[in-house]
């Protein structure tokens, strides 16, 4: 501060311009403190100091991030009654479900902007099949509440009707390591053996299927299933390629699959459902490929196509309303899609009272094919059962039986006498009611009337 050591008023206000009065004094004093002040507060700036400097630092200064607005997901339960084991996931949060419950809400919020998937984590106790609608979507700026949990009423146990007799004859043999079975409007049975694809007439003539000049149609690469119409087109699953072969003979390529498949079936209208991969794909009569249900993460999921989930499925038919059924061996349960896509189990509860009377009945240890007949009709081809006891303890039959659940809700067992053995690999049913089973141990078609 010394420039105001050298302060000189005269030189503000020389005298040649103004005298010296009091007035002129009082006005050098002034000026004096004016200049003062103003200097100090150069001073003060130019040390960083004073408060209104440190004001516009701070205001400088980034602001502080805020966290993201958290909401909680939820919404009602119908049908659940006293049932109770049902558990819902959503992401790594898992809530069990209380009997009687109404609603629910999971405990985990998740931020806006993020995305939730409800799903069954664990069935209810008895069994019977809850749907999720509405169980996907993004948090917007408000709590989830329209997920929809729909528990089905108690079905009827299926009653069990005394084991069926039938006529069962051997239709063909001398066949070897058939891979799938399938018939037409007219009769006509048809099998695949390695790459070779063979026809047997409902008289029991089996030849090679051929062109429409007599020579047989290509040989496949391998063949893993194959499924007919009621035309008498044949549909072949090559590995990863899917083939028709004409009434005529005559072979085409159908459509070219991103991944192998494991097998085919076939509607009315000429669309294809196969299994791939644990997810059921359809396939239009134009080639256009699409994801019917399941995933190709493995589990047991019922719900909405989207959600479910399938472990190692390896059997499919498809009814006369549009109807899937799918065997599910790994879960050694039977699934069912719905035309509106939703899947569930099918529950046969107690059928057989005779010798499943324990604590939880039967359950399929094995199931391995499935086919429907026109009357809307299942049939179930099972290598065995488990019979649960009270104590957790069972008992395998290991014996193959052939399986009817009717359309009324009845199951019964057909039976095959001594005919059949203990390994059927195939299951075909033609437009006239006939059963077709491929007997892996005998290597023969068997052709059962019930």
């Amino acid at each position: 501060m010394a420039f105001l050591n050298n302060y000189n008023p005269a030189a503000v206000y020389p005298a040649t311009h103004l005298r010296r009065t009091p007035i002129f004094d009082a006005m050098k004093r002034s000026d004096l403190a004016l200049t003062i002040l103003l200097a100090t507060g150069l001073l003060l700036s130019a040390c960083g100091g004073g408060g209104s400097g440190s004001t516009a630092a701070a205001t400088n200064e980034a602001p502080a991030a805020t966290a993201p607005l958290s909401f909680s997901i939820g919404g009602t339960i119908s049908g659940l009654g006293n049932d109770g084991g049902l558990a819902l996931r959503n992401g790594d949060d898992v809530i069990h479900i209380s009997p009687q419950a109404t609603s629910f809400t999971f405990p985990q919020l998740v931020a806006q902007g993020d995305a939730y998937s409800v799903t069954l984590a664990s069935p209810l106790a008895s069994g019977r099949p809850c749907v999720i609608m509405h169980g996907a979507g993004v948090v917007a700026s408000a709590a989830v509440q329209s997920v929809v949990v729909q528990c089905d009423p108690a079905p009827t146990a299926p009653a069990s009707t005394p084991v069926q007799a039938s006529v069962v004859n051997t239709l063909a043999s001398g066949l070897s390591n058939v891979v799938g079975i399938a018939t037409d409007g007219a009769g006509n049975v048809y099998t695949a053996s390695g790459g070779v694809i063979s026809k047997t007439t409902a008289g029991g003539v089996t030849s090679n299927l051929t062109d429409a000049s007599g020579a047989p149609v290509r040989s496949f690469i391998e063949v893993t299933h194959l499924t007919a119409d009621q035309a008498g087109n044949v549909y072949v699953l090559d590995v990863a390629t899917i083939f028709k072969i004409s009434r005529s003979g005559s072979v085409s390529v159908l459509a070219q699959l991103p991944a192998p498949a494991q097998r085919i079936t076939v509607d009315s209208a000429g669309t294809l459902y196969l299994i791939a991969n644990n997810t059921i794909q359809k396939l239009s009569p134009s080639g256009t490929l699409t994801t019917l249900a399941g995933s190709t993460t493995a589990g047991s999921v019922d719900g909405s196509a989207a959600d479910a989930r399938f472990n190692n499925p390896q059997s499919i038919a498809v009814d006369s309303v549009a109807n899937i059924y799918v065997v599910d061996s790994v879960n050694t349960a039977v699934r069912k899609i719905s035309p509106q896509g939703q899947v569930s189990t099918l529950q046969f509860g107690n059928a057989f009272a005779s010798t499943c009377d324990g604590f939880f009945g039967c359950a399929f240890s094995q199931p391995v094919e499935i086919a429907t007949d026109s009357g809307g009709n299942l049939y179930l081809a099972a290598r065995g059962f488990v019979h649960y006891t009270g104590g957790g303890h069972s008992t395998i039959f290991t014996s193959s039986k052939l399986l009817k659940y009717t359309a009324d809700n009845r199951l019964s067992v057909i039976d095959l006498g001594t005919t059949a053995s203990d390994y059927l690999g195939g299951l075909a049913i033609d437009n006239t009611g006939a059963i077709y089973l491929v007997d892996s141990t005998k290597n023969s078609i068997l052709a059962v009337r019930p």
